[in-house]
């Protein structure tokens, strides 16, 4: 008995684990799908497919059924060479078929009447409708997040591009996230290669709480493509109402690639602060590389990125202090606490007897403020933010 519930319980768990499989796989990867006919449009059944990637070499075959139709799943995003082929007619060839990530193409081939060895090639972007599915495919490619502006590197500006998608920058505890189509931004999703990718409990957002660290979810030079999933989702995009952001990351191929970068900014650069005399010590370095390549060609390939960030910059400490009277009158036992607080110079005016009841002063770094109950103190140190990914 204890057997076949170990048994069931063994196939519970490997059909869930499927199926969690199943539904992340779909939108990391993407679908070609069509038909093969003839010139004069009559089905072609049992005809030969075969989808080549170009970058990895990877090669998947399929034949067409009764009705004539062929579909490839989980393909990684990419660009293939796709070619059909059937007994007594001439092969169709398609070169540089790009795909992305979410993306259900449908690319119908025309056969025509001739020995296998006589080939038609088409070659070319031509645009690639979606008639399979209702849901909305928005995607920012490699080139798109390498070559376009963007300030220290922030990826995730890029996502207001696309249509209706709205950039609320850092309006959630400062840590940044999207609107989609005018819905709620907590009602949409942010993963990575399918993983929850959220770094901020309260909300999807790409950064961390009160931004810590100033990369966003994953540096730049490790993104392959963002694919935006909105409007009437599909079911492989769970816990979402309004869409789903998934970033794909890079992987390596057949050829070695790789890439450094250093982006400087200094004082020197930016203008002075309305409120300072002069321009205050700041610099930014934030450097990074990567490189993939094969390990067993047309099998087995590696790929790593690096990212590091060094900021220094000054910054308004603001805090509270005792005035001399307080310390002069204070219990001893409050002398060690009262220890921890800087010193805070000897005024030269008398104190009043009203001001003998409130020991406290405020003063500021543009000069002295009317006596209140604390001495506020503004000043200016070093702040330095390391952050490495």
């Amino acid at each position: 008995m204890r057997k076949r519930i170990s048994q069931a319980a063994a196939h519970a768990l490997g059909v869930v684990a499927l199926l969690s499989f199943t539904a992340s796989g779909q939108i990391n990867t993407a679908t070609v799908t069509g038909g093969v006919t003839d010139a004069t449009h009559a089905i072609i059944p049992d005809a030969q497919i075969k989808i080549t990637s170009e970058g990895m070499g990877v090669v998947k075959t399929t034949s067409t059924n009764a009705e004539g139709r062929y579909s490839f799943t989980f393909l990684l995003p990419g660009t293939y060479d796709l070619s059909a082929q059937a007994k007594g007619f001439g092969t169709f060839e398609r070169k540089g078929l790009s795909v992305q990530a979410a993306q259900v193409v449908s690319l119908d081939c025309e056969l025509e009447v001739g020995a296998a060895t006589q080939a038609v090639t088409v070659a070319g972007q031509a645009q690639v409708l979606n008639l399979e599915s209702s849901h909305q495919v928005g995607t920012v490619t490699n080139v798109e997040v390498t070559e376009l502006p963007q300030a220290r590197l922030d990826w995730a500006s890029l996502m207001s591009l696309g249509t209706g998608m709205s950039n609320l920058g850092t309006s959630v505890a400062s840590s940044g996230t999207i609107m989609m189509n005018g819905l709620s931004p907590t009602s949409m999703s942010i993963t990575v290669d399918g993983t929850n990718g959220s770094a901020f409990p309260e909300a999807p957002a790409f950064g961390f709480y009160n931004q810590p660290n100033i990369i966003n979810t994953i540096n730049e030079d490790a993104i392959s493509e963002v694919s935006v999933v909105k409007g009437i989702v599909p079911a492989s995009v769970g816990g979402t109402v309004s869409g789903n952001v998934n970033i794909i990351t890079k992987s390596g191929g057949n050829q070695f690639h790789g890439s450094l970068y250093e982006m400087n900014d200094v004082a020197a650069y930016n203008a002075r602060n309305q409120f300072l005399t002069k321009k205050p010590g700041s610099t930014l370095n934030q450097y990074g590389g990567s490189l993939g390549g094969p390990v067993l060609k047309d099998k087995l390939f590696f790929f790593g990125s690096y990212e590091g960030v060094r900021f220094t910059q000054l910054a308004n400490i603001t805090g509270q202090a005792p005035t001399p009277y307080l310390l002069s009158i204070s219990p001893k036992s409050y002398a060690e606490n009262l220890a921890l607080y800087p010193k805070v110079p000897q005024q030269r005016r008398k104190y009043s007897r009203a001001w003998r009841l409130f020991p406290f002063s405020r003063q500021s770094a543009y000069g002295p403020l009317h006596p209140i109950h604390a001495l506020q103190i503004n000043s200016q140190a070093g702040d330095r933010q390391p952050s490495d990914v």
